[in-house]
């Protein structure tokens, strides 16, 4: 398969939430420790590089007031569709299609609430298939809601990294090493077809690449189009494929805290590696069961 970008790679396979519950071995202390150290390690890590950025970048005023505010205050609730076309894929995804590039939709809801310190989201997959994961108290709860049922998993990180991986990991929101190129106004019309809207836009070029996300290349083009202040869609352009994200919802207000819980009726069932399954979580010290 031809290689394409670090940025798609990690989309394509960040995506595929059957595997968000990391599985560990429960009766390994020292994994643990080690997984915890590396955590704080990528966070210090992050801290510092952001503090770096903000010295060396140029970004402007309607992305500074909206992602660079709402990301960094870690408590947010964003509803999203997702399209990345990679150009020339035809013929290593998709042999029977007329074009030649390879188009991949998803829709998906992210949300992060730092007083909780729980994060979840839900996302329908071009397949056809839908996936629930919350994440809280180190415990990834995968949640399949045609089955009623759900599985534990112990989860090395943190809630704000899980979150972190639908968002400014795969650039969405991000404002790293952004340089503003041009504003102004414009018309939107999207991938769909829809009526065309005005909008404000702000284009940006990246200057280095991110240590801390994908490998992006320098120069890749990043628009962010606004609608009454407010983020409406963000488009990321490299010579290799387009990322198109499409914003419903962008808020630091949990909008719905659904997205954060399994329903009491669900039944826990094993995971596949039977040695790491977790106890109940009717017996956790901080349930995020429903109650009713």
């Amino acid at each position: 398969m031809k290689k394409i970008i670090a940025l798609l790679i990690l989309i394509a396979n960040i995506i595929c939430l059957n595997g968000c519950g990391v599985s560990k071995d429960e009766n390994s202390e020292s994994s643990k420790t080690e997984s915890s150290s590396k955590v704080s390690n990528i966070e210090e890590s992050k801290k510092q590089s952001s503090k770096e950025q903000s010295e060396n970048d140029s970004v402007g005023k309607l992305l500074e007031s909206s992602f660079d505010k709402i990301l960094k205050n870690n408590t947010y609730y964003i509803d999203v569709k997702m399209t990345v076309e990679l150009f020339g894929g035809k013929e290593e995804s998709n042999e029977n299609s007329d074009s030649d590039n390879t188009l991949m939709v998803y829709n998906y809801t992210v949300a992060l609430d730092s007083e909780k310190a729980v994060a979840g989201i839900k996302m329908s997959n071009p397949d056809g298939s839908s996936n629930h994961c919350v994440v809280k108290n180190n415990k990834s709860y995968n949640i399949d809601t045609e089955a009623k049922k759900y599985t534990v998993s112990y989860y090395p990180e943190s809630e704000t990294y899980f979150a972190g991986q639908y968002t400014t990991d795969i650039y969405l929101g991000t404002t790293d090493y952004l340089k503003l190129e041009d504003s102004g106004t414009t018309t939107y019309k999207g991938l769909s077809g829809q009526e065309s809207v005005n909008v404000e836009f702000e284009k940006y070029k990246t200057t280095k690449s991110d240590g801390n996300g994908a490998n992006v290349p320098k120069d890749t083009e990043v628009t962010y189009y606004f609608k009454e202040n407010k983020p409406y869609a963000e488009i990321i352009k490299t010579p290799n494929g387009q990322t198109t994200f499409e914003f419903r919802e962008v808020s630091e207000t949990i909008l719905d805290d659904d997205i954060f819980y399994v329903p009491s009726d669900f039944l826990e069932v094993s995971s596949n590696t039977s040695s790491n399954s977790l106890p109940s979580q009717n017996t956790a010290e901080e349930p995020i069961l429903h109650t009713t």
